[in-house]
């Protein structure tokens, strides 16, 4: 049973939800994160979230259903490895949106 406060599959979550690099081995990582705290505060946490990208992978559930209740997923790579837009989408989610730092 979930705990009072918890997000449950088919509450609302939000609207889009970012996956953006963190790493810091190339600074544009750090950047690409950087760029999406600024749209967070600009837009609001209705509008946009940040995304916990090892999540995926891992199966975590609410983490899950709230990328699947979102209307848009859109991810933000700091290198051209593009390590989030690989990793959501092999976790089978459409990417509405990719964008890379450099």
């Amino acid at each position: 049973m979930a705990k009072e406060g918890e997000w449950r599959e088919g509450m609302p979550t939000h609207e889009n939800i970012l996956f953006s690099c963190f790493g810091g081995l190339p600074n544009t990582g750090l950047t690409s994160a950087l760029a999406c705290l600024e749209v967070v505060k600009e837009l609001g946490l209705e509008k946009v979230a940040i995304g916990c990208l090892p999540s995926v992978p891992l199966g975590v559930k609410p983490a899950l259903g709230k990328s699947k209740a979102a209307k848009k997923i859109i991810t933000v790579d700091g290198c051209p490895f593009e390590c989030a837009r690989k990793t959501i989408e092999a976790a089978g989610f459409k990417n509405s949106q990719k964008h890379r730092a450099c």
